[in-house]
């Protein structure tokens, strides 16, 4: 359930930062919105969204696989909840990168490789505890 309190939250968020620069008026559809912001940054800093943290989400990847795979063969159910935990994250993250966060930072392919790199460490730990 966790990917769904991440989407409330950046949702309630992103609402209240825009509701507290420009008072109620932000919740009418108008077309002149009044804001407090002093500077064109201060604007998109309150209007663009947060911006990604794609550390935390190689973190939880990290975690829900090292985890699978090393009580993985003692727990079987594991495998299951780890799919529905995967596709869960799926689709929560292309909703908020779809529609509320900013345009994240380009990143060469090194840490999309080194990821998988530390990936292929998870069988040998499901080895390694399956034969214990």
């Amino acid at each position: 359930m966790m990917p769904y309190v991440n989407i409330a939250v950046v949702i309630m968020t992103t609402k209240l930062n825009k509701i507290k620069d420009g008072g109620l008026s932000t919740l009418k559809e108008e077309k002149i919105k009044e804001t407090k912001a002093l500077t064109i940054q201060q604007f998109i800093d309150i209007y663009a969204g947060p911006e990604t943290q794609l550390h935390i989400r190689y973190a939880f990847i990290f975690n829900t696989v090292f985890v699978n795979f090393t009580y993985g063969l003692a727990l079987p159910l594991l495998f299951p909840i780890t799919l529905f935990t995967m596709i869960n994250m799926y689709v929560s993250e292309r909703y908020l990168f779809a529609y509320y966060y900013r345009k994240p930072p380009i990143f060469g392919g090194g840490m999309n490789d080194g990821a998988l790199a530390l990936l292929t460490y998870a069988p040998l730990a499901m080895i390694a505890f399956g034969y214990w």
